[in-house]
């Protein structure tokens, strides 16, 4: 299982293990962790989001994570990360990718699913994080 954290100070990807690694083991030590995917440095101020790998590669090889967009070049799509597993929104709702609400579980395709793994794999790159908006 993979990880890269989302600084929200600084706007900054952490991508590599160590320092993902090290964010994470310092903030359970000191009991900072907000919730299961937002860790807060009270010293420093920082703000990390967690951001774990759906273990699906897109077309390019690239491992897809939570909050990156996904295209096909018609459709934008974003991956999120929910209890269970991933989902993405259902064509017809995916140009809203603001944060799900408790209703929106109703308009999403989870990502378990064998043909849409494949479908995103051999069709959609990923075009960036959310969170670089």
């Amino acid at each position: 299982m993979n990880f890269k954290c989302w600084n929200v100070k600084y706007k900054h990807m952490v991508t590599s293990k160590r320092g993902v690694a090290t964010i994470i083991s310092k903030q359970i030590n000191k009991n900072e962790m907000a919730d299961g995917f937002h860790v807060y440095n009270k010293s420093n101020n920082d703000e990390y989001i967690i951001l774990q790998s759906s273990g699906i590669p897109d077309k390019n090889g690239k491992e897809i994570y939570s909050d990156d967009i996904i295209s096909d070049g018609s459709n934008e799509l974003r991956v999120y990360h929910v209890a269970g597993g991933f989902v993405i929104k259902q064509s017809i709702w995916s140009e809203c990718k603001k944060n799900l609400e408790p209703g929106d579980i109703l308009i999403t395709a989870s990502l378990s699913d064998p043909q849409l793994k494949s479908w995103i794999s051999n069709n959609f790159k990923i075009i960036k994080s959310y969170h670089d908006n």
